[in-house]
């Protein structure tokens, strides 16, 4: 199986908003600070499509040594993606 990485134009963290939500804000409203179990919202802007159907996406995150990779599944009647451990 052939693996194709996808490259992204831009990523938005939505920093402000989610950190708003999180009640992270006084800490920084400049980098992604959020709590865990909580929903947070990033948009991903690709260079190339993207098919739900055959492509993958994985989150990866990190907090201090700790290091989460997660698959990402595509609802097929939403528009929204949510890891696959939830």
């Amino acid at each position: 199986e052939e693996i194709v990485r996808i490259f992204f134009k831009k990523i938005d963290f939505q920093s402000h908003t989610n950190n708003t939500d999180h009640h992270t804000n006084e800490i920084t409203t400049d980098q992604l600070v959020v709590r865990r179990g909580q929903h947070f919202v990033i948009i991903l802007d690709l260079l190339q499509p993207f098919n739900p159907d055959s492509d993958e996406l994985i989150f990866t995150a990190s907090t201090g040594t700790a290091r989460f990779i997660l698959p990402v599944l595509h609802p097929k009647h939403t528009h929204r993606w949510f890891p696959s451990n939830l």
